[in-house]
C-alpha cells in the first residue's frame, strides 16, 4: 500500500486549505459523508486526484474519540 504525502498546502493554497481544515474539524463524529466531501475539496485545492494508490481520499479516524 501506498504512504500517503500529507496533502501540505503550498503558500498560495495555505489560507483555503486551513479553512477547509477548520470545517473538517468542527464535524461530529456522525458526518462522515460530509467530511468526505470536505477532504475531497482539499485535495482537489491542493492538485491532487486521489489518494496514494489513486482511491478517494478520506479523513483519518481515531478510535478512541470516534474522530
Amino acid at each position: 500500500m501506498g504512504r500517503a504525502n500529507g496533502y501540505r498546502p503550498n503558500k498560495k493554497d495555505r489560507k483555503e486549505v486551513g479553512e477547509l481544515r477548520e470545517a473538517l474539524a468542527m464535524l461530529r463524529d456522525d458526518q462522515w459523508i460530509r467530511a468526505g466531501f470536505i477532504m475531497r475539496e482539499i485535495t482537489l485545492v491542493l492538485g491532487y486526484t486521489g489518494g496514494p494508490m489513486g482511491g478517494m481520499t478520506q479523513p483519518r479516524a481515531c478510535r478512541y474519540c470516534s474522530y
